[in-house]
């Protein structure tokens, strides 16, 4: 993670003090479409009260392939625009995750540990405000303001125990059940986005935003008895960064080959189980990041 925020540092940094004069384009609407190859884990993380020790530790991943649409209209001042983003995954396998606990307060051993498998699906969304502040051959950069949302829903099938109030008991298979853990995160946001022309086909853009996240997450546990249910809430900042390379087929055709990144951790959320709040916080962590590939149709 620091390697790739020191990497989007530098390349934002030499962007924003690049230099420029205007361009005043007509009115236009920008369509785009993107494959975004996700990588990321969605965690939660229980404390003991007023601990730093974990009590409980759920790790899914969220390995999956993500449709991006996108669509800009771009004013006739050639420097305002309002835009929107809608993606989502199929209701896929996303990988094998695991659930560990440590139920002998002050004592760092694991009591209980299984894996699983989580099927579920991702969607984001995404509406912005902006601003062209600078624009010309060479180079522009525009502020924004917005709302986005990202929402997970993980299945948990496939769940293999292997350890159970400290004894091993091989691989002790449970049955799908209908457990699951699903999260939100919900917000307003603000960010900048920079793009250098190195010449009539080639460019180079970079962005990042910042978000003030409402985090919720949302459990069911059904191999108890009665089964847990739970909802965990909270305020977070989210981080979101962008790079990226484009190239003109035409001059209102081009492709796209970027990268991106975006994380956020909530931690001392408040949990309510079975319809009673808890003493007991929680963190809940999200990330997702991976390259992309994409087509951007101007008219």
């Amino acid at each position: 993670m620091k390697t790739i925020v020191t990497t989007f540092t530098s390349v934002f940094i030499f962007m924003t003090f690049a230099t420029a004069t205007l361009a005043a384009p007509g009115p236009s609407w920008q369509l785009s479409a993107q494959q975004w190859k996700v990588d990321g884990s969605f965690n939660y993380d229980l404390h003991y009260e007023d601990s730093s020790q974990l009590l409980s530790k759920v790790s899914l991943p969220q390995k999956q392939q993500m449709t991006l649409f996108g669509l800009q209209y771009n004013f006739g001042n050639g420097k305002n625009f309002i835009r929107g983003q809608y993606g989502q995954t199929g209701l896929g396998n996303k990988g094998r995750g695991y659930d560990k606990d440590w139920t002998i307060p002050g004592l760092d051993i694991l009591t209980d540990y299984g894996d699983m498998t989580a099927y579920g699906r991702q969607k984001v969304l995404s509406v912005d405000i902006g601003r062209t502040l600078v624009e010309n051959e060479r180079f522009s950069s525009a502020v924004f303001a917005g709302w986005g949302r990202q929402d997970t829903s993980n299945k948990l099938n496939d769940v293999v125990y292997h350890l159970s109030d400290g004894i091993p008991v091989g691989n002790l298979t449970q049955p799908d059940d209908g457990s699951y853990l699903n999260g939100k995160l919900s917000g307003p946001r603000i960010g900048i986005d920079n793009t250098i022309r190195f010449n009539s086909k080639l460019a180079m853009s970079a962005g990042v935003s910042v978000a003030y996240l409402s985090a919720k997450a949302y459990g069911h546990w059904a191999n108890h008895t009665p089964a847990w249910d739970w909802i965990d809430t909270g305020n977070t900042l989210g981080v979101e960064m962008n790079a990226g390379l484009t190239y003109a087929i035409n001059p209102n055709f081009t492709a796209e080959l970027g990268y991106s990144d975006q994380y956020a951790k909530a931690t001392g959320c408040n949990e309510t189980l079975n319809g009673s709040s808890i003493p007991e916080k929680v963190d809940l962590e999200f990330a997702q990041h991976g390259f992309r590939l994409g087509m951007n149709y101007r008219f």
